[in-house]
């Protein structure tokens, strides 16, 4: 079993928080062409994704690959299913909307973890660039099917019970992520300065581009990998650091499950339309983001404790979080 790496776990805290200041910004402020929404939106889900696939050491054999599915699918079906029953939703409709009331990443990611059972094929070949040509292909393959089933193949109905179009939005970051740690390139990354630079300048000029109307379909995607190298290097070189922003970050990253599944019934108790229009009208972003820090961190704490709280149960912990084995 591999230990934790700590700046992976400082990433996936800013990444959890991110995909809650977005929430905010959406269903608290009700903004949905904010600027600080749309810089969030480029690049939250993409780097939740690609740390999923990071941290992933080897692709898990049948009963680990049970368990994990279980320990994803009960939490989405538990939690969403009492999300549904608090807002007067059926729980049909939560099988059937390709959003999930918000639960579809946990669906996605036990999918993609299927998904890898074909890179567990040990291959009698000591060369690396054709072990890595060999990876690339199979990702790229499965990349093809996911759109294949999602744009041709299957109705509408089924795509969005699967989730199948957000799978195929997202499947280059999880399949790079994994990549990435197994053929070992973060240290390669670490070395090359440039790589950061570039990203970085990359990643700017794309998205001010985007909101100035430039329209290519790959695009975007190749915005959100500069943002998470960009994200990547600077975390990575921050390894040894541990200020109070840095332990608090890896606490959140640790426990993202739990604010995931839990800050959508905290959002339920907070609305602030009037300061969303008022944010919207003056264009105080600074305010926003002192905002947005606060309610956040105060939503992340707050699922952590409800969190441990349901675990103190050892019935509620089998029932929601799947461990049965």
């Amino acid at each position: 079993m591999s230990s934790r790496i700590e700046y992976i776990d400082r990433l996936k805290g800013l990444a959890i928080l991110a995909v809650v200041m977005g929430h905010i910004i959406y269903f608290v402020f009700h903004l949905s062409d904010d600027p600080v929404w749309g810089y969030i939106y480029s690049f939250h889900v993409p780097l939740f994704i690609f740390l999923s696939g990071y941290v992933i050491f080897t692709p898990p054999h049948l009963l680990k690959l049970t368990k994990k599915i279980i320990a994803l699918l009960m939490p989405a079906i538990t939690i969403g299913g009492f999300l549904c029953y608090v807002t007067s939703r059926s729980f049909m409709y939560f099988v059937t909307d390709d959003m999930k009331l918000g639960y579809w990443y946990l669906f996605v990611l036990a999918f993609f973890y299927l998904l890898l059972t074909p890179f567990r094929l040990k291959l009698k070949c000591d060369k690396l660039v054709i072990k890595v040509l060999i990876d690339a292909g199979l990702a790229l393959g499965v990349w093809i099917v996911l759109f294949l089933l999602s744009r041709y193949v299957l109705s509408k109905n089924i795509t969005n019970i699967l989730s199948l179009n957000s799978c195929y939005n997202l499947w280059p970051f999880f399949i790079l992520g994994y990549l990435f740690r197994k053929w070992d390139l973060t240290k390669e990354i670490m070395r090359r300065n440039w790589i950061f630079s570039v990203s970085l300048l990359s990643y700017v000029s794309i998205k001010l581009s985007l909101d100035n109307g430039l329209k290519m379909h790959f695009i975007p995607l190749i915005m959100s990998f500069c943002a998470i190298m960009s994200l990547f290097c600077l975390f990575g070189w921050r390894e040894n650091k541990h200020t109070v922003l840095d332990r608090q970050l890896g606490l959140i990253g640790r426990n993202t499950l739990d604010i995931y599944i839990y800050h959508y019934f905290l959002l339920q108790m907070i609305s602030l339309p009037l300061l969303g229009k008022w944010i919207s009208s003056t264009g105080n972003y600074f305010i926003e983001g002192v905002l947005l820090i606060l309610l956040s961190l105060s939503i992340a704490y707050a699922s952590i404790v409800i969190g441990k709280t349901i675990k103190k149960s050892h019935w509620l912990d089998k029932v929601v979080y799947g461990r049965f084995f």
